[in-house]
C-alpha cells in the first residue's frame, strides 16, 4: 500500500463523506520521490481546495507515517481556464489514445455510459441519436434519489475531430487533435452571460467537468482501441 493510500483511509475517516468524495477521493499517486509524494488532482480548482482546507490535516498524517518531514506536491491533470469576457470555460487535456477511439469514447452510448457520471458511477440512462439536431439524453445518479439529468442538442458532428452542442443553456464544444498518437482534447462551455457563468462557477460545474475528463481518462486507457 502506498503512502498516499494511507493518508486517504485516515482522511475518510475524518471528513464530511460528500467532502471527501469530491475532493479527496479523486487524487490519484503518481510517486514518491526522496522527500515528495507527488498526487494528481483533476484540475487547479483541486490544488487549491486541498490546500485551502486539508494541508493542515494532510501534513499531520504525513508526520504520524512517517518520520521523514515529507512535501506533497500536487499535480493538475486537466488545466481549466475560465475567461470571464466571453463568460466560457475551456479545459484541457491529453490522453494517450488515437483520436478515432476518442471520439467513439464521446459519442456511442455503451461508452458514454461508463465514463460520464462525474463520480464514477455507470450512468442510469445513455440515449445518443448522433445527428445534427439529434439530442442525447444521460441520467446519473447511483440511486433513484440521487438521479440527475444532462440532456441537449447536437449542433455540429465532424467525425473524428469535434463536437458542438446545446445543453443546459449554454453552448458545448469538443475538439480532438491527434499528435504522435496521442490526442489533444479541449472541451470549452460558453455560457450565455456572466451571470450564467457565475451561476456554473457556483455548481462548480468546471470542477465536475474536470472530474469526468479524469473518468474519460481512465476508462480510455482500460479499454482496448
Amino acid at each position: 500500500m502506498n503512502l498516499w493510500k494511507q493518508v486517504l483511509d485516515r482522511l475518510e475517516q475524518n471528513v464530511e463523506r460528500s467532502d471527501y468524495e469530491s475532493w479527496l477521493a479523486p487524487t490519484r499517486f503518481l510517486a514518491h520521490q526522496g522527500d515528495t509524494i507527488e498526487v494528481s488532482v483533476p484540475s487547479q480548482r483541486f490544488v487549491s481546495e486541498i490546500r485551502q482546507n486539508y494541508a493542515q490535516q494532510i501534513r499531520n498524517i504525513l508526520d504520524e507515517l512517517s518520520t521523514d518531514h515529507l512535501n506533497l506536491h500536487l499535480v493538475a491533470d486537466t488545466e481549466v481556464v475560465v475567461d470571464r469576457k466571453t463568460h466560457a470555460i475551456a479545459l484541457t487535456r491529453t490522453l494517450a489514445a488515437p483520436r478515432k477511439q476518442v471520439f467513439e469514447a464521446w459519442t456511442r452510448p455503451e461508452h458514454v455510459r461508463c465514463w460520464w457520471d462525474p463520480a464514477g458511477y455507470p450512468l442510469a440512462e445513455c440515449e445518443i441519436d448522433l445527428r445534427v439536431g439529434g439530442a442525447f439524453r444521460f441520467v446519473g445518479g447511483h440511486s433513484p434519489s440521487s438521479a440527475h439529468e444532462f440532456a441537449g442538442v447536437y449542433l455540429e458532428i465532424t467525425p473524428p475531430k469535434q463536437l458542438v452542442f446545446e445543453a443546459m443553456g449554454a453552448i458545448g464544444s469538443v475538439f480532438l487533435e491527434e499528435r504522435d498518437g496521442r490526442t489533444h482534447l479541449t472541451v470549452k462551455i460558453e455560457c450565455r452571460s456572466a451571470a450564467h457563468l457565475e451561476q456554473y462557477l457556483k455548481m462548480g460545474v468546471d470542477a465536475g467537468t474536470a472530474k469526468t475528463l479524469d473518468n474519460l481518462v481512465s476508462y480510455v486507457d482500460a479499454t482496448p482501441g
